[in-house]
């Protein structure tokens, strides 16, 4: 089995860099390390304890981002009779489900209004605030990330299934590096704010920049989704997969 997009290194590149795209813009762990930050500045927290809690909140959402997409490759080759068969299925999970994803994303993301409200059911966003406001240790920080993920999964799910495509494609011995690899990738912006938060940067500062740039990250997120769909699935056709 020689399928073009387990040789072709511009196609992997570009399904690469378009799904890293989307699901950094993904705004909810963000949100929650922003707000967690916030009140513990204002309970005066020293900057040292500030960048553990950032380290473990960051480790968090990447280890639970890199089990989520390990665990769709692994199950799906695991679960099919043939390698052959689960490529195959995979890529149409993606034409049906990444599509759609890409649509709510454009539609429902951001709630209505002025500010960075998210798609949330208030009783979990209200959930996740006091989960931020109670966590005092780097443990408790790093659980919250990971909670971030499974509550925006709905959304990360759409780059995920790509990814697990592109994945799923390479050597066996290879997916727990390229795993790992977008897990660290795709978890940038939160390792970056958090490293930004600990150096002296007002979280003020990065709420006001995400105001200003959510429309742009929201559509674009929408519309790559489906555009990769596409070019994945084109690329498939007549392939003896």
């Amino acid at each position: 089995m020689t399928p073009s997009l387990m040789n072709n290194d511009l196609a992997v590149a570009l399904l690469t860099i378009g799904v890293l795209f989307v699901h950094s813009s993904y705004q909810l762990s963000v949100s929650v390390l922003s707000y967690m930050s916030g009140h513990a500045l204002g309970q005066r927290t020293a900057r040292k304890r500030l960048a553990s809690l950032g380290a473990g909140y960051s480790l968090g959402v990447t280890v639970m981002v890199f089990l989520i997409l390990l665990s769709i490759v692994v199950a799906t080759n695991t679960t099919i009779v043939t390698r052959t068969d689960a490529l195959k299925i995979l890529t149409v999970i993606v034409a049906s489900v990444v599509p759609l994803v890409g649509l709510f994303t454009i539609l429902t993301y951001y709630r209505k209004g002025t500010g960075t409200k998210l798609w949330l059911p208030r009783p979990f966003a209200d959930y996740l605030l006091w989960r931020a406001r109670k966590t005092k240790s780097s443990v408790e920080a790093f659980s919250l990330g990971a909670t971030t993920v499974v509550g925006e999964l709905p959304f990360v799910i759409g780059p995920l299934l790509i990814a697990a495509v592109v994945i799923a494609y390479q050597h066996t011995s290879l997916w727990i590096v390229y795993g790992a690899s977008y897990a660290l990738l795709s978890t940038m912006p939160v390792i970056i704010i958090s490293i930004l938060l600990a150096w002296g940067v007002n979280p003020a500062q990065i709420q006001r920049w995400r105001e200003q740039n959510k429309t742009f990250f929201q559509w674009t997120s929408g519309i790559l989704l489906v555009l990769l769909t596409v070019y994945l699935v084109v690329m498939q056709i007549g392939e003896p997969l």
